[in-house]
């Protein structure tokens, strides 16, 4: 017959699953049109059938997804993702229902029987639930992936920049402490120059040498303790 089994759907189940903020049921509504204008460009292109039996063959499809949407965002099946029985079970439901909507709607399950159809379409609704459940959590793992890498590299820039900042640091004090020698030497001179009776304007010199360096030798602590908290 015409009606179709797709994988198509198994994707559309793991897109809704792994983005919250994609609504179910327009997404589901265009999936079904995008299939039934994809399948129908197929068979007006290379079947060479005519317009009317191919919105005959491939309407029902859309029929499918609407039901498949109505159904995803009735069961809120994005609140059992961390309940995976359930949320295989109603993904399968889902599946199970539309395609019985679809079947309805061509008009075909009175052309075969019924137990078989319906046994195909439970064992074909789990396979895709499953498929779509394990794409889920398989994209929900390579997204933990990346973000642990991520925070590897982030981690890595840190240390190197602390690094950075501890030689910077390590700099720091030791001109801080060549600072506080020269002005050791600038205000021992400034006592010898004044016990010997020097001029008043050289020992005052001498003087203002060793308080300038005194402050900045003040604030190279202020960046060092900057640093170090």
């Amino acid at each position: 017959t015409h009606f179709r089994f797709t994988v198509s759907v198994a994707v559309l189940a793991t897109l809704l699953l792994y983005f919250p903020r994609l609504p179910a049921f327009p997404t589901a509504v265009l999936a079904g049109m995008a299939i039934f204008m994809g399948r129908s460009a197929v068979q007006m292109t290379f079947d060479q059938a005519a317009f009317a039996q191919v919105m005959a063959i491939n309407s029902p499809s859309i029929v499918y997804y609407i039901s498949y949407g109505a159904c995803f965002h009735v069961f809120r099946l994005r609140r059992m993702v961390k309940n995976l029985p359930a949320l295989i079970l109603f993904l399968s439901v889902s599946d199970v229902c539309s395609n019985i909507v679809e079947l309805v709607t061509r008009g075909e399950p009175l052309r075969g029987n019924p137990e078989t159809v319906f046994s195909y379409l439970v064992g074909v609704a789990v396979l895709r639930a499953v498929l779509a459940v394990g794409a889920y959590y398989s994209l929900r793992r390579y997204q933990a992936f990346v973000l642990a890498e991520e925070q590897a590299a982030r981690y890595t820039e840190l240390t190197v920049m602390i690094a950075q900042l501890k030689a910077e640091l390590y700099y720091l004090r030791k001109s801080s402490q060549d600072i506080e020698r020269v002005m050791e030497d600038s205000y021992w001179l400034y006592k010898r120059l004044h016990g010997r009776g020097a001029a008043d304007l050289d020992a005052a010199q001498a003087l203002a040498v060793a308080r300038n360096i005194h402050e900045v030798k003040k604030d190279y602590h202020r960046v060092a303790a900057g640093i170090e908290a």
